[in-house]
């Protein structure tokens, strides 16, 4: 076996933080096959059926929110991820990769919006701003991350009562870390530029253990990344961006034209043909109102636009597979291909959906909401209240508090975090005495 092999054979291991069974290598398959069910039928998971995609509290089921968003990323990870696990056989091995590769990326793919809270990132940004207000010292609250909560959910709060919550695999668990730091590392000594920059982190101090060990298990030294990593952040990138364009404009928030102009703006063979494609498939429509056709359309071109992308990052993939595999690669799978600049045009378009007064308005109320639960749920801890003694509590996660009302905090944050998007508008009405 070429010292290669090894490494890899370590990278996608089915060694689990708490042993279940010695995985036996005829069967490590069947590993990474239960970490999908298990993210699949847990209670966090399916929370992200109410949680914000592009319109929170959106009126119509047709526009995605973060459990279909999730099941799309993850549909375009695992194509990715089998493709390139074929095409590497004669580097890393014919150990059956392609179904580990796919079924690792696709668990990690459900995984990566798991700890996102109600009203996704406005909600990140009011659960920092409620730390900084209330003067809490410890780093993972006032640098609150979703990512972060997400490990947390996966190793400790997910299947409470056991210890290494789901229990998942350390190749699924290193997979989902975008940003494989604690809150407070010093981003100014990392060996990636690209991650010095960028100062985020998918762990909280509170889950430090577990991280050592997953990256024990799977071989990484401080500050690196999962090679299969970038497989999962690439596929987010372009459901982000394509399908987010498709529900926006459902929701008349950009149109067909504007989509139109963006392409031929790049006059590319590629995006010549991909307007080529688009207008046939919209002139060969004759049914449906002209908002209908526009969509139909865009879906053709959705579509050939994925397939352009995964292929690219198959190809970046390969290209840099001996820097991935030592730390060292310094972009994303997307950046890092051919068609970045067409990318960062639809990232463009897709922003500006986000600026819409409606969405402006209802993630403005949302962050009152979440502030407000943190606000009740913290002077009620204060007081040591019944209603305060109604949230969840997990004996298991505070053997490894110090600090006085981390404990309490933790408990609040966790709870609130972890609510969908109608829930915590509600709940924070009915605590307000505003609907009982």
């Amino acid at each position: 076996m070429t010292a290669i092999e090894e490494k890899w054979e370590k990278l996608i291991t089915g060694n689990r933080l708490r042993q279940e069974a010695p995985p036996s290598k005829d069967d490590e398959g069947n590993h990474f096959l239960s970490d999908f069910y298990r993210v699949v039928f847990s209670s966090s998971f399916r929370r992200l059926q109410d949680k914000t995609q592009v319109n929170p509290l959106a009126s119509t089921d047709f526009v995605r929110k973060r459990l279909t968003h999730s099941f799309e990323v993850a549909v375009i990870g695992e194509r990715i991820a089998r493709v390139i696990a074929e095409k590497l056989k004669s580097r890393i091995g014919d150990k059956d990769y392609r179904d580990k590769f796919g079924k690792i990326v696709a668990t990690a793919c459900l995984l990566h919006d798991i700890g996102n809270p109600p009203f996704g990132h406005e909600g990140e940004l009011e659960i920092r701003s409620w730390a900084d207000k209330h003067d809490i010292t410890f780093a993972d609250y006032r640098s609150f991350d979703g990512n972060a909560q997400g490990f947390r959910i996966a190793v400790r709060l997910q299947h409470h009562g056991k210890e290494y919550g789901m229990n998942l695999t350390a190749s699924t668990l290193a997979a989902m870390l975008k940003y494989p730091n604690l809150p407070e590392f010093d981003f100014s000594k990392n060996p990636i530029p690209k991650l010095r920059k960028r100062g985020k982190s998918s762990v909280f101090q509170s889950e430090e253990h577990h991280f050592e060990r997953v990256c024990e298990f799977v071989g990484l030294s401080e500050g690196q990344r999962h090679p299969l990593s970038y497989i999962v952040e690439a596929a987010d990138d372009i459901v982000n961006r394509l399908v987010d364009l498709e529900d926006g404009m459902k929701l008349d928030y950009i149109s067909y034209d504007q989509v139109k102009s963006v392409l031929a703006k790049h006059k590319s063979e590629y995006t010549t043909e991909l307007l080529k494609k688009m207008e046939e498939r919209r002139s060969l429509i004759d049914i449906g109102s002209e908002k209908d056709k526009n969509i139909w359309a865009y879906q053709d071109f959705r579509v050939n636009a994925t397939t352009l992308f995964a292929l690219e990052c198959e190809k970046v993939f390969i290209e840099n597979i001996e820097k991935l595999e030592n730390g060292t690669f310094d972009s994303d799978l997307i950046s890092g291909g051919k068609y970045c600049d067409f990318y960062k045009a639809i990232e463009e378009l897709e922003n500006s959906i986000f600026g819409k007064p409606d969405i402006v308005r209802i993630e403005a109320g949302g962050k009152k909401a979440i502030s407000g639960l943190l606000d009740i749920y913290y002077n009620e801890a204060s007081a040591n209240t019944k209603l305060f003694e109604t949230l969840p509590f997990y004996p298991s996660l505070n053997t490894d508090i110090e600090v006085d009302n981390e404990k309490d905090i933790r408990r609040i944050a966790d709870y609130v975090s972890g609510m969908t998007d109608r829930y915590a508008i509600n709940h924070f009405q009915q605590l307000s005495g505003m609907s009982l």
